[in-house]
């Protein structure tokens, strides 16, 4: 069965999102392994991706997501942050998906202490220059 409360866009059972955490990881990484080659040289890539829970413990889904990636053979370029809110009358308000409203409600029912995910990471990858990662050259994530 995969993570408790990962995100599941569809109901075919043979996506990764259904999968156990390790498999969608090696999935996650041959995805990205397959698209390098498509990429130029110095090619930008996006990912978002948040932390999520399985039986209430919070994964940190974007740290293994940002491994999976250099081992695909992409190099970091930026890790930021990306608040779930919006602006209403100069404040922030959360736009938590009902999903996470709801899996966050359960917990609490049954007494384990968790507050809805608020934000997402966005992590900024570049294809190496010769359209492979260079480990030596591999600039610091900020």
């Amino acid at each position: 069965m995969g993570p408790a409360s990962a995100p599941r866009d569809s109901r075919d059972r043979a996506n990764l999102a259904h999968r156990s955490l390790p498999t969608l990881l090696r999935g996650f990484t041959d995805i990205l392994r397959r698209a390098v080659p498509l990429l130029r040289p110095g090619g930008v890539v996006a990912i978002t991706t948040r932390p999520f829970r399985i039986d209430g413990e919070l994964i940190d889904f974007p740290s293994l997501t940002l491994d999976a990636a250099i081992n695909a053979g992409l190099d970091p370029v930026q890790r930021c942050v990306g608040l779930l809110a919006g602006l209403r009358d100069g404040k922030l308000v959360s736009r938590s998906s009902f999903f996470q409203l709801d899996y966050v409600r359960k917990l609490r029912d049954r007494g384990v202490p968790a507050w809805v995910i608020a934000h997402e990471d966005v992590l900024v990858l570049r294809v190496g220059q010769t359209g492979t990662s260079s480990a030596a050259e591999r600039p610091t994530v900020t």
